[in-house]
């Protein structure tokens, strides 16, 4: 009997079938070092507590590799399973982490851009407030002299005011005089 048409690269159903496990111990990969520790189940009998105190923390996945060597046909597909969306939730936590930080080192250039931008505008502040300062300084001085040189004037025009009253007294004070003679001398 020929084959349908269109079923070339049809896979056999013995690849569907339950292949046993190597016996060959499974290393964790090394990431898993980074993953919380999983707290035994609370139903162990005291001599299996008693060893969990003496002995380091088994990751969950430690614990179904080790059980898979001991039930090949009946926890092979289920640890497959549960391994692989154990390592497909932990790759999703890790992308978004990996994400997070990358918005994070974005904010963070960011923020340095805004800081250094305020610092430069900072600067040129200062160095603007430093010439108002300069220039107030300047225009006080200024101010200064004008108002000795505004006193200095006043105390010329008093004095020269005192001197144009005397010559004005003075004058008065002889054209008197010259209009006594004159009229003494008319009398005589």
């Amino acid at each position: 009997m020929f084959p349908p048409s269109g079923s070339t690269g049809l896979i056999p159903p013995s690849h569907f079938q339950a292949r046993p496990l190597s016996t060959l111990p499974r290393m964790a990969p090394t990431w898993l070092s980074d993953i919380p520790l999983v707290q035994p189940p609370g139903h162990q009998d005291v001599s299996e507590r008693r060893l969990d105190t003496q002995r380091p923390q088994v990751t969950m996945w430690e614990r179904d590799v080790s059980s898979d060597r001991q039930e090949p046909g009946r926890r092979g597909r289920s640890w497959g399973l549960e391994g692989s969306q154990a390592l497909s939730q932990q790759a999703e936590v890790i992308v978004r982490q990996l994400q997070e930080l990358r918005r994070l080192e974005e904010e963070v250039r960011l923020l340095r851009e805004t800081s250094l931008q305020q610092k430069m505008r900072l600067e040129a502040q200062a160095m603007e407030l430093e010439a108002l300062a300069r220039a107030e300084k300047a225009g006080r001085a200024e101010a200064e002299g004008l108002r000795a040189a505004l006193a200095g004037a006043e105390v010329v025009r008093k004095n020269l005011e005192e001197g144009s009253q005397r010559e004005l007294e003075e004058v008065q004070r002889l054209h008197q005089e010259q209009l006594s003679s004159l009229t003494q001398a008319h009398e005589e």
